[in-house]
């Protein structure tokens, strides 16, 4: 999960981000876009760094792994 920014945490802000990863057939991320931010900014940077990050399992078509998009959402909420 990405890291709630604290900027946002002091200001007691809640908040999404959406963003478009492309995963290579390998399954690193190859390119990460924000489609949308809602709550405060900081909660797009969070996200980005958040996904590249990451590994994931390729898609597989006809028994090979492809390169794919892939969309994302996130929500932060405060307890």
């Amino acid at each position: 999960m990405p890291v709630y920014p604290e900027s946002m945490i002091d200001q007691e802000r809640e908040g999404s981000a959406d963003a478009v990863c492309t995963i290579s057939a390998t399954g690193a991320v190859m390119g990460c876009n924000l489609i949308s931010v809602s709550g405060g900014a900081a909660f797009g940077p969070s996200v980005l760094e958040f996904l590249k990050a990451q590994r994931y399992r390729p898609q597989i078509r006809n028994g090979h792994p492809v390169q794919a998009s892939y969309r994302y959402h996130f929500n932060f909420k405060l307890n």
